[in-house]
């Protein structure tokens, strides 16, 4: 059954992401609790097989995921997303770098002020509003892309959203303009 067997292909993927991002999850909630970045760093750099962390070249570290994120072309894209379909963890660069934008945003200085969402706020918690604002992240994510196959996928989605609202605009039957009465605009003004 390929059909079957693609579907299900499609679900695991979407699960091992799933599985993926929620270590980054974990990353930044180790962060909060040492809220040390510079730490952060070096724990991904053992992560990642440096065996002395005082003799790292941290920044080297970080240049390392900015060329992985900055792919030349499609071709290497594909290889990425190849190399990382069947994987449950990111590379430990990428969960450095990540972690690295997190820890130098607004976000992370809230939440370590104290502002951030409660358990007695769960109850106003709609689930449609969530799965908006994870779409809402995964699509940023995709702009702020330096891959180029995240180019061709966020480029190709504004396409199918430009087409869709497209759609949307035809007149339907027993529209106004479809009434025998309605005369079509004149071209020449």
């Amino acid at each position: 059954m390929p059909i079957g067997y693609w579907g299900l292909r499609a679900v695991i993927a979407g699960l091992r992401e799933w599985y993926r991002k929620s270590e980054l999850s974990c990353d930044r909630a180790g962060l909060l609790c040492g809220q040390d970045p510079q730490a952060a760093l070096r724990v991904h750099a053992l992560l990642a097989g440096v065996i002395d962390p005082s003799k790292a070249h941290l920044p080297s570290f970080i240049q390392q995921a900015r060329e992985y994120d900055a792919v030349p072309d499609v071709r290497e894209s594909v290889l990425k997303m190849l190399q990382l379909v069947d994987s449950t963890h990111p590379m430990a660069v990428v969960r450095a770098a990540e972690l690295q934008k997190w820890a130098a945003r607004e976000e992370y200085r809230a939440i370590l002020s104290g502002d951030y969402p409660r358990r007695s706020d769960d109850g106003n918690v709609k689930f449609t509003d969530e799965a908006r604002a994870a779409a809402r992240s995964y699509r940023d994510g995709l702009r702020q892309s330096a891959d180029p196959l995240a180019k061709a996928v966020t480029g190709l989605g504004a396409t199918v959203s430009g087409a869709a609202d497209s759609v949307r605009r035809w007149p339907r039957p027993g529209d106004s303009a479809d009434e025998p009465d309605a005369t079509p605009p004149n071209p020449t003004g």
